[in-house]
């Protein structure tokens, strides 16, 4: 993943955040283009808690970055 290349090797984003990411793509994926019906309850609610919880840390990041 680009994630793991240009932000977690360069120390600018943590292996968990890449973690979550990736999971989430990949459920993200299954539920796109595997699933005839949709994700479950669960998976759905631990993605958005696992997105809601990357972006936070995305937006501190840049913001010591002086990005934002």
């Amino acid at each position: 993943m680009l994630i793991d290349q240009h932000c977690v090797k360069t120390g600018i984003v943590g292996v968990e955040f890449s973690d979550f990411y990736g999971a989430v793509m990949e459920d993200r994926h299954i539920g796109d283009y595997t699933l005839l019906t949709s994700l479950d309850y669960e998976t759905t609610r631990r993605d958005l808690v696992r997105a809601q919880r990357f972006l936070a840390y995305i937006e501190q990041v840049l913001h010591e970055l002086g990005v934002q």
